[in-house]
């Protein structure tokens, strides 16, 4: 819950925009937020065709537009047409679909506007420069001499231990990696049970039955030792009818359907 609401600090200016404060959203649901933040998003205004776009790419699961303020001819932003705040929020198979696209068009643009080379990133939060409350990939193409300097990164002499910033990574990566795999043994074993349900509750009608059967014939049996003449009776009906369903397949009627006879 804290993350869907961390959400929400990306832009201050939205909150200015819903007039609320940061005690009320700490009072709404996660879904509340999530309805909220795309109701106001100009990226879901946009997939959902209510902004207008220079649109490049489209597909079911994303869109690629035109930035309108570009760092440089060409900049494209590709995003989800769901609305993800943040990239863990974005499923895998969304995550290897878009990237996937940033690939495409990063070879597109190399060789239809002649660049040099092209930047493609992802602003994850606010202090890295995330500005909009919606995952966006950037394609920037670049050029020598273009004058973009954010990616010119300044190396750091850090003091912390690397074996311990290592360790810490690593942990945390696996952790994370053990908690999706207990959701999805959970996921398989929940429809592993659904499954067996049904072939259970079919055993047990055909038992039921098969013990409702024993019962009629022991209760017949029963009867029979009662009025023997009864029983009699009803073995000479079930001989005739055998004889009689017997005769019905004779040879010459069924020349006759054969169209033989």
């Amino acid at each position: 819950m804290m993350k869907e609401r961390e959400c929400f600090k990306y832009s201050l200016n939205y909150w200015v925009l819903m007039e609320l404060t940061e005690e009320q959203l700490r009072q709404m649901t996660p879904e509340q937020l999530q309805e909220l933040q795309k109701a106001n998003c100009v990226f879901c205004h946009i997939a959902a065709g209510k902004v207008q776009s220079k649109r490049i790419h489209e597909d079911d699961i994303c869109l690629a537009v035109l930035d309108i303020n570009p760092c440089n001819p060409g900049h494209v932003l590709i995003f989800p047409k769901e609305h993800y705040a943040i990239l863990p929020q974005v499923p895998e198979k969304v995550q290897g679909h878009l990237i996937n696209v940033a690939k495409n068009l990063s070879a597109a643009s190399l060789r239809a506007l002649k660049t040099q080379g092209t930047n493609v990133f992802i602003a994850n939060g606010v202090s890295a420069g995330q500005k909009a409350p919606h995952v966006l990939i950037h394609l920037i193409p670049r050029t020598d001499g273009d004058g973009i300097t954010s990616f010119d990164l300044k190396r750091k002499r850090l003091d912390d231990d690397h074996d311990d910033l290592a360790r810490k990574l690593r942990q945390r990566l696996l952790k994370d990696q053990r908690s999706g795999t207990d959701k999805e043994k959970e996921g398989q074993e929940e429809e592993t049970q659904e499954k067996q349900k049904v072939p259970e509750e079919q055993e047990g009608d055909e038992q039921k039955g098969q013990e409702e059967q024993k019962e009629e014939k022991g209760q017949q049996h029963k009867d029979d030792e009662k009025n023997p003449d009864e029983r009699l009776k009803k073995e000479e009906t079930k001989k005739e009818g055998t004889e009689k369903e017997g005769g019905s397949l004779d040879l010459d009627n069924i020349a006759k359907v054969l169209g033989l006879g």
